[in-house]
C-alpha cells in the first residue's frame, strides 16, 4: 500500500519547471560577478567566445567589448585566429597583414579539408615553410598594447621564428621531437603599436596570438568560424586548447552558436543538446571551472523553402510582419523599450561593489530628409525555419541540466519574425539576409545583453 501511495504522490507532483527567463541560471556566473566586483591589479578580465559568422565578424561582441571597457577599462583586444582567416575578415582595433607564403587550415569549410594541422580555440592554424614569410599587426589609435602572446605548433620541422614588438625583438626555435603546443608570452616595458611575426627557417605553424596591456581593465576575444557549427569545434586540438586556454585564462567563456544549426536540412534536437553537452564538459575538462553563459540562437529568417519543414513544428510566416509604409522611422524602435529596462530597478547584485553607471544615451537618426523604408515585398516565401526553436529549446534545457546561465536571444530581438522590424529599422539593424547585423544592430543587442546581465547582478551598468 505505501509503496503505491508514493507512487501516486510522485505522479501527481509537477516536475522540474523550466526556466522561461531571458536570462536564466544567472547564478552560474557568480564567480565572474565576484571577480568584477574585486579584480586581478595585475592582469585584465578576459572574456572569450566561441561561435560562427556573429561572433567572427565582431558587430555583437566589438560593441560588447567596447561597453565592457569603457566601464572597466581597456585591458587590450585580446585571443585573435592567426592571420585574415576569411574573406571580409576585420579585426575590430587592429590591421592585420599576412605575407605572401601563408597557407591557412581550418576546421569548417574550403580550407578544412584532411590533412590539417594541429588546431585550436581559432578554428585556423596559419602555416609557412617560406623563410622571410610575415604576420605583421598594426593598432589602431587607442589600442597600443604591451604584451603580444603568440601559440604555435613546435615539432620536428620546425625552425625559428622572429617575434617584434615596437622595437624590441626575440627569436623563438620551435623544433621538438613530436607536435607540441606551445604559447610565448613578450611582455614590453612601454606600449607600442606594432608587432610582427617573421619565419626565419622551417616551418611556423600559428594557432593564435593577440595583444593586451598589463593591469586593471577588460578584454573580449571574438573567435568565430562563419558557417560553422559547435560540432565543428570537436575537430580542435584538445593539447593546443589546454595550452591556449592556460596561456589565455579566460574568465568567462561565452558559446554563441545555433544558427547554422537551426538552419541544416534537418535539424534533430537530441543531438544538438548531446554535441553541446559534450563539448561543455570537453571545455570544463580543459579550463577548469570557468564560468559559462550559452547564447541561444537568434531570429533569423530564410526564403529557403527547403527549410519550411526542417524540423518538427510549423514554420512561421513573417510575411505580416513586413512593413513597406513610406519612409523609416527617425530612431531606433527598441530605444523606449531599452530606456524603460535602464530605468527599472536593479535587483540585489549576486554579489556586491558593483560601481553602477549611468547607461549610454540611447541612438537616434535624424536623416535630413525622410528615407524609403527596404521593400522587402510581401507575398513571397519568408519564414523562421522550424529548426531554429528546436536548437533554441536544446541549447536551454542543456544549460539548465548542466548549470550554466542561458540568454534568449531571439526572445531580445521581440521573438520570431523580429528580423524584419531589425531589417527595416532606421538605421537598419540587420542586412537584408535576414541573419547578420549592422553596426547599429550588433550595438544594440550587445546594450541588451548588458542590460540583461546588469538586471540579474552579473555586470555593472
Amino acid at each position: 500500500m505505501l509503496p503505491a501511495l508514493i507512487g501516486l504522490l510522485a505522479a501527481a507532483s509537477p516536475g522540474p519547471v523550466a526556466c522561461t527567463a531571458t536570462l536564466c541560471q544567472p547564478q552560474a556566473l557568480a564567480g565572474f560577478a565576484a571577480l568584477l566586483a574585486n579584480p586581478p591589479a595585475d592582469r585584465p578580465l578576459h572574456i572569450l567566445q566561441l561561435g560562427d559568422s556573429h561572433t567572427a565578424g565582431d558587430a555583437i561582441t566589438g560593441a560588447w567589448r567596447d561597453n565592457w571597457q569603457a566601464r572597466l577599462g581597456n585591458g587590450g583586444r585580446g585571443m585573435l585566429p592567426p592571420g585574415r582567416p576569411f574573406k571580409g575578415y576585420r579585426a575590430r582595433g587592429l590591421a592585420i597583414t599576412p605575407s605572401l607564403g601563408w597557407t591557412l587550415k581550418g576546421v569548417f569549410g574550403a580550407v578544412s579539408a584532411e590533412p590539417r594541422p594541429p588546431i585550436g580555440l581559432s578554428g585556423y592554424t596559419l602555416v609557412s615553410t617560406t623563410a622571410g614569410a610575415t604576420l605583421d599587426l598594426a593598432a589602431d589609435d587607442g589600442q597600443a598594447f604591451d604584451t603580444l602572446l603568440l601559440c604555435a605548433i613546435a615539432g620536428p620541422a620546425g625552425g625559428k621564428i622572429a617575434v617584434s614588438i615596437g622595437s624590441q625583438a626575440e627569436t623563438i626555435d620551435m623544433t621538438a621531437e613530436i607536435d607540441t603546443p606551445r604559447c610565448r608570452r613578450f611582455d614590453v616595458p612601454e606600449r607600442a603599436a606594432t608587432a610582427q611575426v617573421l619565419v626565419m627557417n622551417g616551418q611556423a605553424r600559428l594557432t593564435s596570438w593577440g595583444v593586451e596591456r598589463r593591469g586593471a581593465g577588460i578584454m573580449l576575444s571574438n573567435l568565430g568560424v562563419p558557417g560553422s557549427q559547435l560540432v565543428h569545434f570537436a575537430r580542435n586540438d584538445d593539447a593546443v586548447i589546454a595550452e591556449e586556454l592556460r596561456a589565455w585564462h579566460p574568465d568567462l567563456i561565452v558559446i554563441a552558436f545555433g544558427t547554422n544549426e537551426g538552419f541544416a536540412p534537418r535539424v534533430d534536437g537530441n543531438a544538438v543538446a548531446a554535441v553541446l553537452r559534450q563539448q561543455v564538459e570537453r571545455l570544463r575538462r580543459l579550463a577548469g571551472p570557468v564560468p559559462m553563459l550559452v547564447i541561444g540562437a537568434p531570429d533569423a529568417l530564410s526564403r529557403n523553402t527547403g527549410l519550411v519543414a526542417n524540423a518538427a513544428g510549423a514554420a512561421a510566416d513573417c510575411n505580416g510582419a513586413i512593413d513597406n509604409g513610406p519612409a523609416w522611422p527617425v530612431a531606433l524602435a527598441t530605444d523606449m523599450a531599452l530606456d524603460i529596462a535602464d530605468a527599472a530597478p536593479l535587483p540585489a547584485p549576486l554579489v556586491t561593489g558593483f560601481a553602477l553607471v549611468d547607461p549610454a544615451p540611447a541612438a537616434v537618426f535624424t536623416p535630413a530628409d525622410p528615407l524609403p523604408r527596404p521593400q522587402i515585398g510581401t507575398g513571397r516565401p519568408l519564414f523562421a525555419p522550424p529548426g531554429l526553436a528546436v536548437v533554441r529549446a536544446a541549447q536551454r534545457r542543456v544549460a539548465a541540466e548542466l548549470g550554466l546561465a542561458f540568454w534568449d536571444w531571439q526572445g531580445r530581438m521581440g521573438g520570431t519574425c523580429a528580423a524584419i522590424a531589425n531589417v527595416q529599422a532606421g538605421p537598419p539593424l540587420m542586412t537584408g539576409d535576414f541573419v547578420h547585423y549592422t553596426s547599429a544592430g550588433g550595438a544594440e543587442i550587445a546594450r541588451r545583453l548588458r542590460i540583461d546581465l546588469a538586471h540579474d547582478g552579473v555586470a555593472p551598468r
